[in-house]
């Protein structure tokens, strides 16, 4: 009765992952350091890896029916000379915001949105919009919201954004 007990306190503290999975990329570790601190608590059976993706597609997410989920990032978006640290921490909250949070997308003053919002405008309110991805803050009125610049979304993927480079 004793190794049963000690078995059972090992395999419920153990965290287990899918053996289909592969593992998130190091370039990424950095950002999801960042997300599991603001959400408080980890992230399982996900995979971010980085693949090319079409058109102007810089992010999916999907699901599949066994729980696992994967994050493809395009590299030419990740590697740009324009794209930013905040740039790329907010592509990949974005699709955490789908993948594991399962968010969808919404308009505006959210890192949800349909749209890559920028480093500038992310930056000028960085923390309201971190913690509104996790719950954490009130939504911001959004009546004297204005974009600044139209943006197209492909309504048949969900969990992309895109952006002009």
């Amino acid at each position: 009765m004793r190794y049963l007990i000690i078995l059972l306190l090992v395999v419920g503290c153990s965290s287990f992952k899918s053996m289909d999975i592969e593992p998130i990329d190091s370039e990424f570790s950095s950002y999801i350091k960042t997300y599991v601190e603001l959400k408080g608590s980890g992230i399982r059976n996900m995979s971010i890896l980085f693949h090319t993706l079409p058109g102007s597609v810089i992010g999916v997410c999907y699901y599949y029916s066994n729980g696992d989920r994967e994050i493809y990032i395009d590299p030419s978006f990740w590697y740009h000379d324009n794209t930013t640290y905040l740039d790329r921490e907010l592509l990949i909250f974005h699709e955490l915001g789908h993948c594991d949070l399962g968010r969808d997308h919404e308009e505006p003053l959210s890192i949800m949105e349909k749209y890559h919002i920028g480093d500038s405008r992310y930056s000028s309110d960085i923390e309201y919009y971190k913690r509104e991805l996790v719950g954490l803050a009130k939504k911001k009125d959004s009546s004297l919201f204005s974009p600044t610049k139209a943006h197209t979304h492909n309504e048949e993927c969900s969990g992309i954004i895109r952006r002009d480079l």
